[in-house]
Formats: C-alpha cells, sequence, structure tokens
C-alpha cells in the first residue's frame, strides 16, 4: 500500500472523468439514460457478474412454482422480488434473473401456493 502506484491511483481515477475521450462520455450517458427507463439497466443487460449468476440460475437444480388453483392473485410476491419478475403470471419461475433468494415465498399470504423444488421434490415454501 505503500508503492507509488497507490499514492496517485485516485488522481488517476480523477483523471478518467475530467479528461474522458468521446467514446467514454457516450457509455456513460447510454448508462444513464437507460437507468431512467429500465430498472436495474447495468445490472441486466451489461454486468459479468449478472450474467455468471444468469448462468448458474439456468444451471442450478431448484425451482420456484406457483399452485395457480389456490392463488387469489394478491401480487404480493411480484412486488416482493428483488429482480422484478411476474412471478404471479407465471407457474414456474425458471428465470436466468431470479437469484434464489426466496423472497416471494416469504411475503405470500396463502399457504402452499409458492413452492420450493430442488432436487425433483417439491417442498413447501
Amino acid at each position: 500500500m505503500q508503492s507509488p502506484y497507490y499514492k496517485v491511483a485516485d488522481v488517476k481515477m480523477l483523471h478518467y472523468f475530467t479528461k474522458m475521450s468521446l467514446l467514454t462520455a457516450m457509455i456513460l450517458l447510454i448508462l444513464v439514460i437507460g437507468s431512467v427507463f429500465i430498472r436495474n439497466f447495468w445490472c441486466r443487460y451489461f454486468c459479468p457478474y449478472g450474467a455468471l449468476m444468469g448462468i448458474c440460475a439456468i444451471l442450478s437444480p431448484t425451482r420456484i412454482y406457483r399452485n395457480p388453483e389456490t392463488c387469489i392473485a394478491c401480487d404480493r410476491y411480484t412486488r416482493a422480488c428483488p429482480s422484478y419478475l411476474p412471478v404471479s403470471r407465471k407457474n414456474r419461475i425458471d428465470s436466468p434473473e431470479c437469484t434464489g433468494c426466496l423472497d416471494c415465498t416469504i411475503v405470500c399470504p396463502v399457504e402452499q401456493i409458492l413452492q420450493f423444488q430442488s432436487g425433483g421434490r417439491k417442498q413447501n415454501a
């Protein structure tokens, strides 16, 4: 931490924003405008960590299922989803944006509507 690089790193980062190129300005402008119209624009479409999480979600043996016969369509679980997935409109949540946080299962007011499946066995969430 005492090397000369660390002494000037903050100054170099400041130069990145004060003396930016046209390409850098355009990319930042696209990200800002995209974030105004689309929630989590960077995370959904450009973040490499988000892409890795999406691949893990696709390959994951776990899924969340909704029972449409007993669902009262209150839409609470859709509002509780941090990824803003339309849980109330799908019977099986298999989106790569689902992180498996189970927030949707916690806020559901009716028992046994959302079920968590792991390895072929369904469990009430």
